[in-house]
């Protein structure tokens, strides 16, 4: 066929055809005798091969290495494709989120609007202290859900706290876009979740919903932000803390500000210490929890003569504080 069938039955034009054929893509083997290019079944096969490879998005230098490879994957080229494809999408939806929040600060005029993109840039810059400038300068209200995705996707603990305030000041549509990143599937992101609604009254019910998460930063978090007001499943929670040395101190210390946790608190760690499947290191933080219990003196001078030297050291330590306190 000539060049002119070729384009009628490809759909690939012409001109299209000679470029391929100048970046050594398809060569006609076939001339006519008056210098016209004859092209075979072999070249219709290429031809489309090229069309497809450019409509998945290889450049043409791409589309060419994988014509001449022999070892070129298929598949190699599709997973590339798709990391790629994800990351122009996350690129889109940044910008998406930018201009929608240009437009909810309601400027008008382009100062303003720049000042505002600014702002928003500097968000996703990887210094902190600009993302925290940012946060303090940037009206929250602008756009509620963007300061809530940017509060869940922060991972530094002064920029996170400095969003965590926007959120609260941005108002009910922020908190429920962090409240239902409590059903994210990235572990982190629902503890940022946690640590952000415990900031808000009345969220109780979403905290309690916490206490079942499969991951235990999780759920220690939800119980730390609790205390008392998370019943049992949280006690439980926060003895599980101490014993396993997760944020331990600040679970005991929550522990012992419970009033109505003290008899039980004391009567578990009691049996914990007794039990002989709890580890030395597991029995001395049990002891170190004892610390923050002003009634806990009976039990720390049974484990004065503990057979574990750091159990031993740890009350009698506590006993003799307690002493020259009073």
């Amino acid at each position: 066929m000539r060049i002119g069938q070729v384009a009628e039955e490809t759909g690939v034009s012409a001109r299209m055809l000679r470029y391929y054929e100048k970046q050594g893509l398809i060569d006609p083997g076939v001339r006519t005798s008056a210098g016209y290019r004859e092209y075979d079944a072999e070249d219709i096969e290429t031809i489309f091969h090229i069309e497809g490879l450019r409509g998945l998005g290889l450049s043409m230098a791409e589309v060419k290495n994988a014509l001449d490879d022999p070892k070129f994957s298929f598949t190699d080229v599709l997973d590339e494709l798709l990391v790629e494809s994800r990351r122009r999408l996350r690129e889109e939806k940044r910008l998406y989120d930018q201009l929608r929040a240009v437009k909810k600060s309601q400027v008008r005029d382009w100062p303003a609007a720049l000042e505002v993109m600014n702002l928003l840039h500097n968000l996703r810059s990887q210094v902190p202290s600009l993302r925290q400038d940012s946060v303090m300068r940037l009206e929250p209200t602008a756009d509620p859900r963007h300061v809530a995705r940017l509060a869940l996707d922060e991972d530094n603990a002064n920029v996170a706290g400095a969003l965590s305030w926007s959120v609260l000041r941005a108002g009910p549509t922020a908190l429920a876009e962090v409240v239902a990143a409590l059903q994210h599937d990235n572990p982190e992101v629902r503890l940022r979740a946690v640590r952000i609604i415990e900031r808000a009254k009345g969220t109780d019910e979403h905290l309690l919903g916490a206490l079942d998460d499969p991951e235990a930063s999780v759920r220690g978090a939800a119980a730390l932000a609790l205390g008392e007001r998370g019943g049992q499943q949280a006690f439980e929670e926060l003895m599980r803390m101490i014993v396993d040395g997760d944020h331990d101190t600040a679970a005991a210390d929550t522990v012992a500000q419970a009033s109505s946790w003290q008899d039980k608190a004391l009567s578990t760690i009691s049996a914990l210490l007794n039990d002989d499947h709890v580890l030395p290191a597991q029995r001395a933080r049990l002891v170190q929890a004892l610390a923050e219990f002003a009634g806990s003196d009976d039990v720390l001078r049974e484990l004065v003569a503990d057979p574990t030297p750091a159990v031993a050291l740890t009350a009698t330590a506590i006993l003799n504080a307690r002493a020259s306190a009073r």
